[in-house]
């Protein structure tokens, strides 16, 4: 919150601080070891517990402590309509108590006094996040001390002005809050039309008639990518790698390109053209095999080995390839092929040569392969839409609170 001259503050309205309007109270944690100190039914709040919150009240945590745990540690219980706020790991999580509870080492707790309204500090600490994150410090992770937030200054109305700041605050948030679910809703709905478009296609009666053949029968180059170590990064040849293959899209993200430094050999035998596709080689068990098909842009990049380029044959449409190579029937195909180890799976040429294709006359392809792209498109504009507005709606409660607490209500 930013600080302003007292001749700038309406009516009766004063800076304090936190420290002189309420108690702010440390938790801990009772042995870990000791099983008679858990599972009891005292709530006992984490920073993971504010983060997982769906509003603002607090009833319930994901453990609870006994009595014995209670007594163990110096652990405080607080009372109804205290204010919880993470102040490590992360900072800014914020709820109100609903119930008598105590927390761990990451949390404090805020008990308003007579002059403060609960409502109202919950709302300002929700306003003075950013600010906490910046006081924040240390090696491991940031931590905002019991003594910083005591000092912290906020502005204090008289007591009725705070109530109907709340009232106010908690209608317009409110609102927002449910803006802001419609609006998540709206491009989660978003997000599977790319799924439901190529269900359509790949997976329709039409299809069951196509002609079956393996994808080695119609490429003539399957191919890693090159090899080369940090110190050829950074300047040279547009390099493009495995983030530049998207989760929801045969489109290539151009974004952010890698530089490298490659002779005229190697230029010459990794350089894409138009229409070769690249698949993710090494990813996570949901993302490899992931396909991205090249178009002009990409047009005499080349590519890291942690991809695979693929070139088919004439009497296949590359898009129309790309796009089948990310339906949901190819992707459980190379999904049941692909090795897995810890934290991610991997194919080869091999398993790509070997996995089984749909190819409908060459007219089919190209017709299909324009009408997906057409759709994709009409996707992709739909989701930066629904996300421009997801981004503002996102931006309005912290409009909010700062006009409140500038006197604008």
């Amino acid at each position: 919150m930013s600080q302003k001259n007292e001749k700038q503050l309406p009516d009766g309205w004063r800076w304090v601080k936190l420290g002189d309007v309420c108690d702010i109270v440390n938790g801990t944690t009772p042995k870990s070891e000791i099983q008679e100190y858990w599972n009891g039914d005292i709530i006992w709040i984490t920073p993971t517990d504010l983060g997982k919150l769906e509003h603002k009240h607090i009833f319930t945590s994901l453990r609870k402590i006994t009595q014995q745990g209670y007594q163990s540690c110096r652990l405080e219980l607080v009372p109804i309509n205290t204010v919880v706020l993470s102040t490590r790991a992360p900072i800014g999580h914020l709820g109100i108590a609903k119930q008598s509870l105590c927390t761990n080492q990451g949390c404090k707790s805020f008990i308003a006094n007579s002059s403060l309204h609960y409502e109202y500090l919950y709302l300002v600490l929700k306003n003075s996040v950013r600010a906490f994150q910046d006081l924040g410090s240390g090696t491991t992770f940031k931590e905002i001390s019991k003594g910083q937030l005591e000092a912290f200054k906020i502005l204090l109305p008289p007591l009725s002005e705070q109530k109907r700041i709340a009232a106010i605050l908690n209608e317009q948030l409110e609102a927002v809050e449910k803006a802001t679910k419609a609006s998540e809703e709206q491009l989660k709905t978003a997000n599977i039309l790319s799924a439901t478009y190529l269900r359509q296609v790949f997976e329709s009666e039409e299809s069951k008639n196509w002609e079956r053949m393996r994808l080695g029968d119609v490429a003539s180059l399957i191919q890693n990518g090159i090899y080369k170590p940090a110190e050829y990064y950074g300047t040279g040849h547009t390099f493009l790698r495995m983030y530049n293959i998207q989760n929801s899209s045969w489109d290539l993200n151009l974004d952010e390109l890698a530089k490298v430094e490659i002779n005229q050999n190697e230029i010459q035998q990794y350089s894409l053209k138009k229409g070769d596709l690249l698949v993710s080689r090494v990813n996570s068990f949901e993302l490899v095999g992931k396909c991205a098909w090249v178009d002009e842009q990409a047009e005499n990049s080349v590519f890291e080995n942690m991809l695979i380029r693929i070139r088919l044959n004439s009497t296949v449409n590359s898009l129309f390839m790309a796009q089948q190579m990310n339906s949901s029937i190819s992707r459980k195909a190379i999904q049941s092929v692909a090795k897995r180890a810890i934290g991610q799976a991997s194919i080869n040429s091999t398993d790509l040569r070997n996995l089984n294709i749909f190819l409908p006359p060459p007219s089919k392809q190209s017709e299909i392969a324009m009408t997906l792209n057409e759709q994709m498109q009409q996707v992709k504009h739909l989701k930066l839409t629904l996300q421009g507005q997801l981004d503002a709606i996102n931006k309005l409660p912290s409009t909010l609170l700062e006009r409140a607490f500038n006197g604008g209500l």
